[in-house]
């Protein structure tokens, strides 16, 4: 089945080697900056980071596991930045020290870096990076990292075990624990085979990222560009995340006025927010492409074209956005609503183009659509000749009876 709407696409291609490194603090200032390709390197995957450099550049504590796209770099290097090794899987190892999270003992506690908030609330949403190892495994079960996604969750959803439900209920932002979590906890008597054994205890290490709560969000779509600009970017994303993580389930429950209405507010706020580095310029870029994209198809779906022509003008307008192909279609969709197929012809082939040659059900898909417009655009035209042959024969029938 087609998905219509849209999670930010991870994938934004190879890393290039630059001869020499460059500061993160230039990057991030408005100062202009060279750099030089290093073009001998055929390509090849940048695999090597100097951590402390960039930490000590960048002026703030930040993991490169956000910006590298190698899942094994990526794990390892949170592994390194817990000062966990392999051993991290060897269960007897983990438990000494840890304390009880429940009075029976079942889930286990350890405090790797202290957060300085307060837990998180009941009716928060949180973002935080997972890595969980099965007993009797080497390797981890699971892994946010790998995956190069965060785990996000709405605590009045509770889509997860039980076990990591409370384990994250005792963390703050910022804190990084090791949990460890009795199968009852976790996956039963029968776990997942083969990745997770019957009986299977689970290891885990969590980094929370951030937590926003429900009213936080709403304050945000409702201030002013100048209050927006003051908001650290982090914030701004976490915020629209939950805003059209909020709309695509309503548009899954085809409440399509309120996915509109969530929509509308992600895009009001990365509109309006200014305070925008090179850094972020492209992942704002990005998410905010992903809704253009998602209201678009939502207004299709509430039969308001126009408004749609308008989503995806604006969406089509945003410099190398992963979506393109889907605003141009949908774009194309709204012109064949509004009978105007001719244009509809020009934008299908638009979104033909920018397909990826992995996308070969979305590329029958747009051949399919283009041909049916096409026949409509030819019976269209057959309806005008035949409207303009009754026109002057009737026209021919009044001069006859004149004469």
């Amino acid at each position: 089945m087609t998905s219509f709407v849209e999670d930010i696409d991870e994938d934004v291609g190879a890393a290039l080697r630059l001869k020499e490194s460059l500061s993160l603090r230039k990057i991030s200032s408005a100062e202009g900056f060279c750099f030089e390709v290093d073009i001998e390197s055929d390509g090849e995957r940048i695999d090597k980071f100097d951590l402390e450099t960039l930490k000590r550049e960048s002026g703030e504590e930040f993991y490169m596991k956000d910006y590298i796209k190698d899942p094994e770099l990526k794990h390892q290097l949170l592994l390194d930045s817990l000062n966990l090794d392999e051993k991290m899987g060897e269960f007897e190892e983990s438990l000494p020290g840890m304390q009880d999270l429940i009075p029976d003992g079942k889930i286990k506690k350890l405090v790797i870096r202290k957060s300085e908030k307060e837990v998180v609330s009941t009716d928060a949403k949180i973002s935080y990076h997972y890595i969980a190892y099965a007993q009797g495994k080497r390797e981890p079960v699971d892994s946010s990292i790998a995956r190069g996604q965060v785990c996000r969750l709405n605590f009045s959803d509770g889509n997860t075990y039980e076990g990591l439900f409370i384990a994250l209920q005792s963390m703050g932002v910022g804190e990084i624990s090791k949990f460890w979590i009795h199968y009852e906890f976790a996956y039963g008597v029968l776990g997942v085979p083969p990745r997770i054994p019957p009986r299977g205890n689970i290891l885990c290490v969590v980094e929370m990222l951030s937590v926003i709560g429900k009213q936080e969000i709403q304050n945000v779509a409702h201030m002013s560009r100048e209050e927006l600009a003051h908001l650290p970017f982090e914030r701004i994303m976490e915020s629209v995340e939950n805003l059209k993580d909020e709309g695509n389930k309503f548009f899954g429950k085809k409440n399509l006025n309120s996915a509109i209405s969530k929509y509308r507010k992600g895009i009001y706020i990365l509109t309006n927010y200014s305070a925008l580095t090179l850094v972020n310029h492209g992942i704002h870029s990005r998410l905010l492409g992903t809704l253009y994209a998602n209201i678009a198809q939502a207004y299709l779906e509430n039969k308001e074209a126009r408004k749609a022509c308008v989503a995806a003008r604006n969406g089509i307008q945003l410099e190398g956005h992963p979506l393109k192909h889907k605003l141009f279609i949908r774009f194309a969709k709204a012109k064949a609503m509004l009978q105007e197929f001719e244009d509809a012809i020009r934008l299908a082939q638009k979104a033909i183009a920018a397909l990826q040659p992995d996308m070969k059900a979305e590329g029958k898909d747009y051949d399919n659509f283009l041909e049916e417009v096409k026949r409509c655009k030819e019976a269209e035209a057959e309806d005008l000749r035949k409207l303009y042959s009754k026109m002057m024969s009737g026209k021919n029938n009044v001069e006859g009876e004149g004469v």
